[in-house]
């Protein structure tokens, strides 16, 4: 069994750790949160060629969740015209363009004039959205869903999550920092005790 030293040693390192990677996923959620939200005007830009937007309603459940994250690749206009039946979409709302919205193309409809539109609807809606989607306000399809990233990164920056971590960060150093003191107090009266 390792002395007390070496397991003190061993745990101060594990604290440092987990504080370095949660201070790192602070930071990555502040990045991600200032652009992300779908509802929000921007995605997260720091994935080449793909933009990160945070669910924020259940509309498209049981296949994307409140809180979960989905990634797009943007569209050119030219490929937003030729998008196929059962896509998922992210896309302007028409009475609001800074307003995202993330739902499935549900049916591909032509105008008299030759113009390509479309259908969409959220998966857990009963009806079809109300006003047909134009493809000049698609901004991507959804290429991929990671489950509950969203949550994570929203929690991150509540400052009570912060401070809960930062004062327990801060008391485990201390804790740590004791037993180091007693640990080294116990060492140097074992060797008074036995000099040799």
């Amino acid at each position: 069994m390792p002395d007390a030293s070496v397991v003190l040693t061993r745990a101060t390192k594990i604290n440092r750790i987990v504080f370095t990677t949660v201070v790192i996923a602070a930071l990555v959620s502040f990045f991600v949160l200032a652009h992300g939200f779908t509802g929000g005007e921007r995605g997260w830009l720091g994935i080449p060629g793909r933009r990160l937007f945070i669910v924020t309603s259940g509309s498209m459940s049981p296949a994307i969740h409140v809180g979960d994250a989905v990634v797009i690749k943007p569209v050119e206009p030219t490929e937003a015209r030729n998008l196929s039946l059962g896509s998922v979409v992210t896309f302007r709302a028409s009475n609001n363009p800074h307003f995202l919205i993330t739902h499935r193309i549900v049916a591909v409809r032509s105008s008299a004039g030759g113009q390509t539109y479309y259908e969409t609807k959220g998966d857990a809606n009963d009806a079809a959205d109300a006003s047909a989607l134009d493809p000049a306000r698609i901004e991507g399809t959804v290429t991929r869903v990671v489950p509950r990233l969203g949550s994570v990164l929203v929690a991150f920056r509540t400052p009570r999550t912060m401070a809960t971590f930062f004062f327990g960060f801060v008391f485990f150093e201390i804790a740590l920092a004791s037993f180091h003191a007693a640990a080294a107090k116990r060492e140097e009266e074992a060797v008074d005790a036995n000099p040799s």
